[in-house]
């Protein structure tokens, strides 16, 4: 079941989807909000003033950047945050793109997962005929 093609409940899928997203994510900034829902970033700012406007959100600068999150100071901030939460809970797709989403810089040196599939799938080949030969063994004993 899909919340957002049936409903609206904030007045617009966007703002929606924005409200959704930051329950996951905590705080997050326009650009990436963009990235994540692939919407255009005009957009997405539109629908943050709106929600920040009506003190759904609150925003504060971090050098350069905006970022957002649900505003502590928001009259019902425990039931708008479980309500969010709620129907988060339908969208599968979105909260497998968030969740994958890499928050924090990659430590220099560390190889790519790519990379550390490829070594098990060698040691796997490699260790390969060597269960082979075990297996023989059991199965004549």
């Amino acid at each position: 079941m899909k919340v957002i093609s049936d409903s609206s409940p904030f007045g617009s899928p966007t703002r929606t989807r924005v409200l959704l997203t930051l329950v996951w994510l905590g705080d997050s900034y326009a650009r990436e909000l963009a990235r994540l829902l692939d919407t255009r970033l005009s957009a997405i700012q539109k629908a943050l003033r709106g929600l920040e406007r009506d003190r759904l959100i609150a925003g504060r600068m971090a050098g350069r950047t905006r970022l957002y999150r649900f505003d502590p100071r928001y009259f019902a901030h425990r039931d708008l945050v479980r309500y969010v939460t709620r129907l988060a809970e339908a969208e599968s797709a979105l909260r497998d793109r968030v969740t994958s989403l890499r928050r924090r810089p990659r430590r220099s040196g560390k190889p790519l997962v790519a990379e550390l599939k490829r070594a098990r799938a060698r040691r796997a080949h490699r260790a390969a005929p060597a269960r082979r030969r075990v297996a023989r063994r059991r199965a004549t004993s």
